[in-house]
């Protein structure tokens, strides 16, 4: 496990803790603006593929989240 994937996964368990709620992926025509690519992994997103955006706008794969 990376540094940054283990990172991730501690900032997913401290907002849950503070009670924050993961966000489902917006909208392709909202998604202007938004990340290209996975903070954690750095590889584009996929309109197909799930992401999660943390209230701080920070968005990652679904999967790099939980693994």
């Amino acid at each position: 496990m990376t540094s940054s994937t283990r990172l991730a996964q501690l900032v997913v368990i401290l907002a849950r803790q503070l009670g924050w709620k993961m966000a489902a992926a917006p909208e392709p025509s909202a998604a202007e603006g938004m990340p290209h690519s996975c903070g954690i992994c750095h590889m584009d997103f996929d309109d197909e593929e799930r992401m999660q955006i943390l209230p701080c706008a920070h968005s990652f794969h679904e999967y790099c989240l939980q693994h």
